[in-house]
């Protein structure tokens, strides 16, 4: 059977060769994916437990370098590449190849600052652009945020990384917040027992009532106070549902300055 083997060519090449260089491309790839696998599960269990936010870009950077080294080693005796050739022609491309990939290797770094600074992470509620969510994962690409409606918004990590954000406090996050512009000469103590009363009104059992809400007066106006409202709410109510029947209740209120 080992004659065989030896004196059969394919291309000018043994089959017995062939065969060698299969089972060791076979095993490479087997020893590669265990590793891969038991280490996944280590880095995430790690990192579950520390303070590190557990976010699937590092398991996606170790599971690459573990690929890499996997095809290094069987670049030569299977494919007959010399791995510092490749290396070196792989240097040349990167140059060209980076240059088509500049918004993904903002998207990579960025990812990686989001980490190591730990801006945010998994289980923050942010606002950007006008958009409030929950964050769930952040990956090579992009971050991954909820809405209230549960829908998940995909936005790439260079955008967030160059773009102003507010992460929301444990004691703002379920809030309903609207800005407004307020009369100039208003009370703002009745105005804000008139918009407890218009929250009670409009939302009923939606709104927390173990904390109070507030007024704040961000600046001033000609035409008189441009101010933020907020309203605590339950937890697990969607801000956005809040906000619109807000809004129509304090279109009437006198002290509310319509535009």
């Amino acid at each position: 059977m080992w004659e065989f083997l030896r004196d059969t060519t394919v291309f000018d090449v043994s089959l017995a060769t062939l065969l060698g260089k299969a089972s060791l491309l076979v095993v490479v790839s087997v020893i590669a994916y265990v590793v891969d696998r038991m280490l996944s599960r280590v880095v995430r269990s790690v990192l579950n437990k520390s303070r590190v936010p557990s976010i699937s870009i590092i398991v996606n950077i170790m599971r690459g370098v573990i690929w890499s080294l996997a095809l290094m080693t069987v670049l030569e005796p299977v494919f007959g590449v010399q791995p510092t050739a490749f290396v070196a022609a792989l240097g040349v491309g990167s140059v060209a190849l980076s240059l088509g990939l500049q918004d993904t290797m903002s998207n990579i770094i960025g990812g990686l600052a989001l980490m190591t600074s730990k801006v945010i992470k998994p289980g923050d509620m942010i606002t950007f652009a006008g958009f409030t969510g929950t964050v769930i994962d952040i990956n090579w690409r992009a971050t991954c945020v909820a809405d209230s409606y549960g829908q998940v918004n995909i936005i790439p990590n260079s955008v967030i990384s160059k773009t102003a954000l507010v992460k929301l406090s444990p004691a703002t996050r379920d809030c309903c917040v609207l800005p407004l512009f307020i009369l100039h000469g208003t009370d703002l103590d009745e105005a804000r027992i008139d918009l407890a009363r218009i929250a009670d009104e409009r939302l009923g059992e939606w709104v927390d009532p173990q904390r109070e809400s507030w007024i704040t007066v961000t600046s001033m106006d000609p035409g008189g106070m441009i101010a933020q409202v907020s309203v605590p709410l339950m937890h697990g109510v969607s801000a956005d549902h809040a906000r619109t029947r807000l809004a129509g209740g304090l279109s009437g209120a006198e002290w509310v300055k319509t535009v």
